[in-house]
């Protein structure tokens, strides 16, 4: 199965299972690559939600970790949110590989309240699937 992947003018990676296929800077551009010949390791995972959300600390001042496990290669998003639904920072805007992935979100410049955080997946193979929690910032 071929995958495709648009690239931005930051650091981008296209993982494969069996290694990875590009890294660099790039500006825009897209890409479209097919399977490997190489064995696997292990077979593939067939779902792309995640199997983890979790933050930590909560309440936190003025950092925390938000961690997420990826049972495939997706497209993640991981955005943050004021109470009124204002964007207020991006974590994570790209592709990810299966397994373990922690982001830290700082509060340093945000006021005290509660913050909504989202974790968004898109693939190929699957619609996108949306995951959210609350976290508060006590300075």
């Amino acid at each position: 199965a071929s995958r495709a992947a648009k690239l931005s003018g930051q650091h981008n990676r296209i993982p494969h299972e069996n290694g990875w296929l590009l890294s660099g800077f790039f500006d825009d551009m897209s890409v479209e690559y097919g399977d490997s010949t190489a064995p696997l390791n292990q077979p593939l995972a067939t779902s792309h939600q995640p199997l983890a959300l979790a933050i930590s600390p909560n309440p936190f001042n003025p950092t925390t970790a938000i961690s997420f496990q990826l049972s495939a290669f997706s497209l993640v998003n991981l955005s943050v949110y004021d109470i009124q639904g204002r964007l207020v920072d991006t974590l994570v805007d790209g592709f990810r590989v299966a397994g373990y992935h922690q982001v830290t979100f700082d509060g340093s410049d945000v006021s005290s309240g509660v913050y909504v955080y989202r974790l968004t997946l898109s693939s190929t193979e699957t619609r996108q699937h949306s995951l959210t929690g609350k976290m508060v910032l006590m300075k």
